[in-house]
């Protein structure tokens, strides 16, 4: 432990922990474990601690002064607890009740950083015969996942406004409002409405009719984020394996087409030889076609995290509709995508998903498709943060031009068009300029009524 630590978290911090715990009700129903007895480096002071928390746990109540010394009467006659010991507990049992408390704030900030890494210290000293031990393993990880999630449950009550308003611009400056949690498309119009780019946490759906190019657009994006220093997971299933997908980031990256790169062209062993001083921080997963669930998803990244320390900033997954799916279509999709949305929020990940529009039957060739035009499952794209479509007619193809509408966001601002120009032997589309878009004229209402007959 360097000077710095020894300082901030020096007996005094802890004492004042300890006051806490005894004098402040709602600190130890928010932060019990962070305060775990063994946690004190001064054995008096995790006395004082084990004796107010199992007399918490039992009644729900912090003990009173009078209480703590009745308790530790009997603590000391059961585990003969020696004149020395019982005398710097009762002398800090009064230097913890005479503690200032006028900057409990300050120490209540602190002290999840305090018990994160006594937790960690601890596991760490535990761990150190098991990893000798190649059956021990699992036990191992267990114990260092239980040790992270210290402090985690701080804000299970969630946010009180009127304790919490002063901090407010705190709070949204470390939540997906804040630049550094932003993961930039380089789509200038885009990045502008969204203040930066997609957020970590939350969950983008990109759509479109089959064969305009959804899976394009999701390597477009995983690049931009790889470009921006993010670590990318990108989930396959279906059609295009592992190969297909890597083939297309290579492709994206170096410049080459996919048959220069299968052929080993000498334009590709150059350009990906300079490429190669980068790091490419991307896995691609891929997986059948109704075969996989979200709960293994999960289990994919957990061992990508503790077995690869790879810890995605974006996950970005074309197609999940293909996952497996039950007898109730609507429920089991809306559950595929709530269980992605909350994988990404546990992992504090960007969370970017293609879906197939199936049932858009366009009344004019440029229309553009929006939400209420959607597919079989609508409680999908209500678990998403942001909606897009990505909209072609056939001129566009040929000449190589695609229009993002971006139709809904939970945050930022929405209903605008974006016109791309579109490389599909490259995997890149880039935007070529912001589209002014009117909105479509209303149908006129039935007329009612008998019709009059002139004179």
């Amino acid at each position: 432990m360097g000077d710095s630590a020894k300082y901030q978290y020096d007996r005094g911090f802890q004492e004042r922990i300890v006051a806490l715990v005894l004098r402040e009700p709602a600190f130890v129903h928010d932060y019990e474990d962070v305060v775990d007895p063994a946690y004190f480096e001064a054995e008096s002071l995790g006395i004082i601690s084990r004796l107010a928390l199992e007399f918490f746990r039992k009644t729900n109540e912090i003990p009173n002064r009078d209480t703590l010394r009745e308790t530790l009467k009997d603590y000391c006659q059961e585990y003969r607890v020696g004149e020395r010991v019982l005398g710097e507990v009762e002398t800090d049992i009064d230097t913890v009740y005479k503690i200032d408390l006028s900057n409990v704030q300050a120490v209540r900030d602190r002290v999840i950083r305090f018990g994160q890494r006594q937790a960690l210290r601890s596991a760490v000293l535990e761990i150190a015969d098991l990893v000798q031990k190649d059956d021990e393993y699992d036990r191992a990880r267990e114990i260092i996942g239980r040790a992270l999630h210290v402090g985690t449950g701080a804000r299970e009550l969630g946010v009180h406004l009127g304790t919490d308003l002063l901090r407010l611009p705190q709070m949204a400056a470390e939540s997906t409002y804040a630049v550094a949690n932003k993961v930039p498309t380089y789509w200038p119009t885009f990045d502008k409405y969204t203040s930066g780019g997609m957020g970590r946490k939350e969950v983008w759906i990109f759509a479109a009719l089959s064969g305009i190019g959804k899976s394009t657009c999701l390597v477009q994006l995983g690049v931009s984020a790889l470009t921006a220093g993010h670590a990318v997971l990108h989930y396959t299933v279906g059609d295009l394996d592992e190969v297909d997908v890597e083939l297309r980031y290579a492709s994206r990256m170096t410049g080459c087409t996919i048959p220069e790169i299968i052929t080993n062209d000498p334009k590709f062993q150059a350009r990906a030889t300079a490429r190669a001083k980068y790091n490419t921080n991307l896995w691609v997963k891929h997986y059948s076609s109704g075969q996989a669930t979200m709960g293994q998803v999960r289990s994919h990244i957990s061992k990508l995290v503790h077995v690869k320390n790879f810890h995605p900033g974006v996950i970005i997954f074309d197609y999940p509709d293909e996952m497996k799916i039950g007898e109730d279509l609507y429920r089991d999709l809306g559950q595929i995508y709530g269980d992605f949305q909350a994988i990404c929020h546990d992992y504090n990940s960007l969370g970017i998903a293609a879906s197939q529009v199936d049932r858009f039957a366009p009344k004019r060739e440029n229309e553009i498709i929006r939400m209420e035009h959607v597919d079989h499952s609508k409680l999908k794209y209500a678990k998403c943060d942001g909606f897009v479509s990505i909209n072609q007619t056939i001129a566009e193809r040929k000449a190589g031009k695609a229009r993002l509408w971006v139709d809904k966001t939970r945050r930022w601002g929405s209903h605008y068009l974006i016109e791309l120009d579109v490389d599909y032997a490259q995997s890149r589309m880039t935007e070529a300029r912001e589209v002014q878009y009117e909105e479509p004229e209303p149908p006129l209402p039935p007329q009612s009524g008998r019709k009059q007959r002139g004179r």
